[in-house]
């Protein structure tokens, strides 16, 4: 589990932990990490990219218009676009579904 992974994006133990990222895809390994949207968008290149690929995330409190893309999809329209803490959408490879985590 990594917290602030923007900040490890391009740290010294980034081509470390690119490497188990892509192993994980063939083990049972999994790699979960808190990214800044900011940072996830700007991933290009590295683990955080890599974790991109998988198009499996949840993004919390997320602009529709543009946040489904760092997993690959489209986010859906709601009339109540205010998101309170802890609730966001669980992507699954295209899947979307809402989800609220916490009270």
């Amino acid at each position: 589990m990594i917290d602030d992974g923007e900040e490890l994006a391009e740290s010294l133990g980034a081509p470390a932990l690119e490497t188990l990222v892509r192993r994980g895809r063939d083990l049972p390994l999994r790699v979960i990490a808190a990214v800044e949207r900011q940072g996830a968008q700007r991933a290009f290149a590295g683990w955080v990219r890599e974790l991109r690929k998988e198009e499996h995330g949840l993004l919390l409190d997320p602009d529709p218009d543009v946040d489904g893309d760092i997993l690959g999809t489209r986010l859906p329209r709601r009339s109540n676009p205010v998101f309170p803490p802890g609730r966001g959408y669980l992507v699954e490879r295209g899947a979307v579904e809402l989800v609220q985590f916490g009270s």
